[in-house]
């Protein structure tokens, strides 16, 4: 999002329905005229890093020339290419704040310097900060991040979390957050607290022809 309708920033990846099989990471598109009826768009690869290293992306938050952008995958794999990457300039350099296999990335609407992101893999790639494995994170500045208490119904270890989705409310009251382990729904959960603490939902289950319950994805 931007404050500017013809702003459009697009994350690239790589999840298509033929076995996941895409093509390579290329960075980011970025048009400063959307609303044209050919608009033009400009390849973000941090001066070529991200399109050498098959940099790929999932998630991507943009206002004015502030960027934060979750990458899940390069290739060869490495924990400096993958996580949290913010931009100040639009887009020409890049900083990556949060190591990790990077998931969801999401922004309080009330407040400019107020994020969140889900990220896998923090504890293996950041060695010494007391990380865990995997889990929902704040930023005040979008560089320095903590790890909030979101792992209910229990700590998912490293590389299980394949998939996130963030959402904060219009006020900025409610944060929602779901992780997925092995494409289900492994815990769906809101915070009133910016985070701090976590109130889980009861699982969302389906009955069966036989009248036996299975779980959100029998």
């Amino acid at each position: 999002a931007s404050t500017d309708p013809n702003k459009i920033i697009v994350a690239i990846g790589s999840r298509s329905s033929f076995y996941r099989i895409g093509g390579p990471g290329i960075g980011m598109l970025l048009t400063s005229n959307a609303l044209d009826p050919t608009p033009t768009w400009t390849t973000l690869t941090n001066n070529g890093y991200f399109r050498a290293n098959d940099v790929k992306f999932n998630s991507v938050y943009m206002h004015d020339d502030f960027i934060l952008a979750s990458a899940y995958m390069s290739n060869p794999l490495s924990c400096s290419s993958i996580g949290v990457w913010r931009s100040i300039d639009g887009g020409v350099s890049w900083l990556n704040v949060l190591e990790g296999k990077g998931r969801a990335v999401a922004a309080d609407p009330n407040d400019p310097n107020r994020f969140y992101a889900t990220v896998d893999l923090t504890n293996v790639c950041n060695l010494g900060k007391g990380y865990p494995d995997s889990g929902v994170f704040t930023s005040n500045n979008g560089v320095d991040w903590t790890h909030t208490s979101h792992q209910a119904p229990g700590p998912l270890n490293s590389d299980e979390l394949n998939n996130a989705k963030l959402s904060v409310s219009a006020d900025g009251s409610r944060v929602w957050s779901a992780l997925l382990k092995n494409g289900q729904a492994y815990s769906i959960a809101y915070s009133d607290n910016l985070g701090n603490s976590w109130t889980k939902l009861d699982d969302v289950k389906t009955k069966q022809d036989d009248g036996s319950i299975d779980g959100l994805n029998p």
